[in-house]
């Protein structure tokens, strides 16, 4: 499925338009230029603060906070349970990136604040500014420049959480506001990747993974975004202009795994779990013993590509439709409901049966992505 995404001009300079942004802060009288960042689209609360001081695009991440959403025991995302998690958090998250903004522009911080008082005073409705208990001296309150929030695509009553969130400290601090396109930012992040320079100066690059390592990619670029709803294939030639080549027209490769995941992975391996549980990365783990080296063979000519997989235990995974020039997308429903009906017919299906069933399973699949 073709498509595009245009979003206005300003909104993308946040992240990626950076000597404009350096400019707009000598404009302000700024020392520097900072960005708070808020992500609620799934089950991670997020705050980030990004600051620019450099006029060549030198990015540091001051602050990066996430809190998880708890997903053992309803076996995934329960979107009303995850949305008061984020209320929860966010409160907290913000006030300690907030510290760290302080400590970072050499101005007074807050004063530190327990969990109990920070969700006292929010769930009485006070505002930022009174969640601090009045000292015999008031600490001038520092603000970042401006806020970027995820406006989508995502679970709509989580993503609730961090727009209404943004806009109140919009308005409370008066700093602008920029919606964000959740997989605009994704396709761009090796742009801010290859300007990001330790968060301490004085230490060695060597020892930061936040070092510049590469130059960032030339327009045009082709990438490949995998994650938990989306499965694209997308054609950017600057910040603004993307086309969408191919897409998933029901349920993208994360999805699918994490269902695969959760039917096929040993109960007591689950149970053995903490509160949050990412099924896929469980199932990787899962697989290990069978491709300790983790090496992969790739197919040698087309029609080894299209050979589906047949087991000595009978049961046989075919290959999902290749994408064509009439018909542009990926396609993982078929393959989603072979796997799940082998699973359901062999419910006593010994361990080393499920590894090699997860192993070509995923293999398959990423097969598929990247054709």
């Amino acid at each position: 499925m073709a498509g595009q995404v245009n979003l206005l001009r300003w909104a993308a300079r946040p992240m990626f338009c950076r000597r404009s942004l350096f400019q707009a802060a000598c404009l302000t009288g700024s020392r520097n230029f900072t960005v708070m960042g808020i992500e609620t689209s799934a089950d991670d609360t997020c705050v980030a603060v990004l600051e620019l001081d450099d006029p060549k695009g030198a990015v540091r991440i001051i602050c990066n906070k996430k809190a998880t959403y708890p997903n053992k025991e309803k076996g995934g995302i329960h979107p009303a349970e995850a949305v008061k998690h984020h209320f929860a958090q966010i409160p907290g998250l913000v006030h300690a990136a907030m510290q760290h903004l302080g400590r970072a522009t050499k101005s007074p911080a807050y004063l530190t604040l327990s969990h109990e008082e920070i969700a006292w005073s929010a769930m009485r409705g006070l505002p930022y500014s009174q969640y601090v208990p009045l000292p015999e001296k008031r600490y001038q309150m520092e603000k970042p420049d401006l806020i970027a929030v995820t406006q989508g695509p995502g679970i709509g009553t989580c993503l609730n959480a961090g727009i209404a969130t943004a806009k109140a400290l919009s308005v409370a601090w008066a700093v602008p506001l920029v919606a964000v396109h959740h997989m605009q930012a994704h396709a761009l992040t090796p742009f801010m990747e290859a300007s990001l320079v330790p968060s301490d100066p004085s230490s060695a690059p060597s020892q930061h993974p936040t070092s510049i390592q590469h130059s960032p990619p030339q327009y045009p670029i082709l990438t490949l975004l995998v994650s938990g709803k989306h499965t694209q294939l997308v054609h950017t030639i600057s910040p603004l202009n993307h086309r969408i080549l191919a897409s998933t027209p029901n349920i993208a490769i994360g999805d699918m795994l994490d269902k695969i995941a959760r039917a096929l992975l040993p109960r007591e391996l689950i149970e053995a779990c903490g509160n949050t549980i990412v099924y896929p990365r469980i199932l990787e783990d899962f697989i290990a013993p069978l491709n300790p080296n983790k090496t992969y063979q790739a197919s040698t000519s087309r029609k080894e590509e299209d050979l589906v997989y047949k087991s000595v235990f009978g049961w046989v995974i075919g290959r999902p439709p290749a994408p064509t020039a009439k018909n542009m997308q990926y396609n993982f429903s078929g393959m989603n409901g072979v796997v799940l009906n082998i699973i359901r017919e062999n419910p006593d299906m010994p361990d080393d049966e499920r590894r090699i069933l997860a192993l070509h399973t995923m293999r398959i699949a990423f097969e598929h992505a990247s054709k």
